[in-house]
């Protein structure tokens, strides 16, 4: 009796810590990549190669910045007009980032429509991001 009522215990357990997985592996570059690029990402540089940006605890108000939350979440504080010329209006919108092996993809609205940004991570830190632009999709 007792035997059996462990089994069943373990036999639960088991379907219990399988179904609450995620589709990475602990030890996979995903997983430690997920662990790296979490947070708020501001201070854009620009080069030939690409974008690197600063890690910070929280989106500043009056800067462009985004910030990848726990289960594909995104917050982007971006200009909220088409217009770039000072005084520069800020807005944070939603949207989704997902990471497939380098590539990182951002989806969420602008002023127009929606955007589909696709990076490859070219470098990552704990306090420093870059990215280079594979494609970028106005729809």
């Amino acid at each position: 009796m007792q035997s059996n009522l462990l089994m069943c215990m373990m036999i639960l357990l088991l379907g219990f810590t399988s179904s609450c997985q995620d589709n990475l592996s602990p030890d996979s570059p995903e997983a430690e990549a997920l662990g790296v690029l979490e947070g708020a990402w501001i201070s854009p540089e620009y080069s030939e190669d690409g974008s690197c940006y600063e890690w910070t605890r929280n989106l500043p108000d009056d800067a462009y910045g985004f910030d990848l939350l726990e289960g594909g979440e995104l917050i982007v504080n971006q200009n909220s007009g088409w217009c770039g010329t000072p005084p520069i209006h800020y807005e944070r919108v939603e949207g989704t980032w997902t990471l497939e092996d380098d590539v990182l993809t951002l989806e969420y609205p602008y002023w127009g429509g929606m955007i589909e940004a696709i990076y490859t991570i070219t470098s990552t830190a704990e306090d420093r991001l870059c990215l280079g632009e594979i494609e970028v999709n106005y729809n």
